[in-house]
């Protein structure tokens, strides 16, 4: 029997299956699609708590062109960017299986008030008309800024759900925050 569950475990892992001591709380629908950018692994970490808290399928957005790995580097790269209305080349502009979602979790890091031009890429290359939006910043301390009035523009026929923002230091011990808000968006039964 402990064979068993060790094949088990071993294979959730092999496969990102989740596995819970208790069931994953209920969806009120579908699974929803993550859709994240992560410079520093900060917002990695969010996505994947939304992954585990909701079953939902992970896509990464990813520039062709890697930032900087300075801090300080990418800042200023970032703020180049904005000021240009830069829209970076991504490894994969569509969003795979859209049609199977209703819900859309946009995850990213508040760089110089708004979401990464990079995620302005790829949300400017898919129709997510219709669908429910709602967004996760990460941040070291600017909140959500006013990427929710950027994200309404970008996605002007979507229905925009109520944002959170999360602390960068603190998102290994952000799961029952991000828990709570995916109840109170109606994500989470």
């Amino acid at each position: 029997m402990k064979a068993l569950v060790m094949t088990i475990l071993a294979m959730a892992a092999l496969f990102g299956w989740a596995v819970h001591g208790e069931a994953a709380p209920a969806l009120a629908g579908k699974k929803p699609l993550i859709v994240y950018f992560s410079w520093g692994g900060n917002t990695r970490v969010v996505a994947n708590q939304i992954k585990e808290l909701t079953g939902g399928d992970l896509f990464e957005a990813q520039t062709v062109k890697s930032y900087p790995k300075e801090y300080r580097a990418t800042t200023e790269q970032a703020k180049n960017e904005l000021n240009s209305n830069a829209r970076p080349a991504l490894k994969v502009s569509k969003l795979p299986n859209l049609g199977s979602y209703d819900t859309v979790i946009i995850c990213h890091p508040n760089w110089w008030g708004t979401m990464p031009t990079a995620m302005m890429t790829l949300l400017e290359a898919n129709d997510l008309s219709g669908k429910k939006i709602a967004q996760v910043v990460t941040h070291e301390g600017s909140g959500v800024g006013r990427s929710g009035g950027d994200l309404k523009k970008l996605c002007p026929k979507s229905e925009i759900l109520s944002p959170t923002a999360i602390r960068g230091g603190g998102v290994k011990n952000a799961q029952r925050d991000v828990e709570n808000w995916l109840k109170e968006t109606g994500i989470l039964k």
